[in-house]
């Protein structure tokens, strides 16, 4: 997998109301916000870029699998420094410490 083609998040907590959230899905970039209680997860108002991308081949079908996922997800856990967020059916996204 190419560098481009690797899809990452970050979470970050401000000052605003709902912490800020954003990443790359292997194409674009998205953002959003999201609210994190007692491991609940809720990430909404999620937006992204608009690029058409065709390389490497089956981008824009992983990001879209990545996105929806993540959009989704709903339950957070942290073990071995690996975030591990898990949406609706069980699906579920692992994320390396960036580095």
């Amino acid at each position: 997998m190419s560098d481009r083609s690797r899809s990452a998040v970050n979470m970050r907590a401000s000052s605003r109301v709902y912490p800020q959230i954003s990443g790359t899905g292997g194409c674009n970039s998205y953002f959003g916000e999201y609210e994190y209680r007692d491991a609940i997860l809720s990430i909404s108002s999620l937006g992204m870029t608009e690029m058409y991308c065709v390389e490497p081949a089956g981008v824009s079908e992983q990001e879209t699998v990545y996105l929806t996922t993540l959009s989704l997800s709903q339950l957070a856990s942290v073990a071995d420094g690996r975030l591990t967020l898990t949406g609706i059916g069980g699906a579920t996204l692992v994320f390396d410490p960036a580095g």
